[in-house]
């Protein structure tokens, strides 16, 4: 992927999962773990971009929907609300989140690939 991505691997990472016959999950569904932008090339697409191409390569893959959380106050929720994501549930992390990353609200946010 590195070599497809050139210059954008090295300031930016996407990291998804597809499941495609997993029972946990819905079959069809792409799961985004992480996505990061080094924080001097925020605000230049790269994010956008990584959106993109993840939707491309779960679709290749025969999947139809993308899955994701972000905290609530990130504002790259800002992103993929502009991208098509919605938010489909609100979660309280309580103490697990919390005392793991310092976070406790989450959005659960899905968008549907054609």
């Amino acid at each position: 992927m590195c070599c497809k991505l050139g210059c954008i691997a090295s300031c930016g990472l996407c990291c998804m999962h597809c499941v495609l016959n997993e029972p946990v999950k819905h079959t069809g569904e792409c799961y985004i773990n992480h996505i990061c932008v080094d924080s001097n090339y925020r605000g230049k697409g790269i994010g956008k971009f990584l959106l993109q191409y993840g939707e491309s390569e779960a679709k290749r893959l025969g999947c139809t929907r993308m899955t994701l959380y972000v905290a609530e106050t990130n504002r790259a929720k800002n992103l993929y609300e502009r991208q098509g994501y919605v938010v489909t549930n609100n979660e309280d992390g309580w103490l697990f989140t919390y005392c793991a990353v310092g976070v406790r609200r989450w959005c659960k946010m899905d968008k549907v690939i054609q």
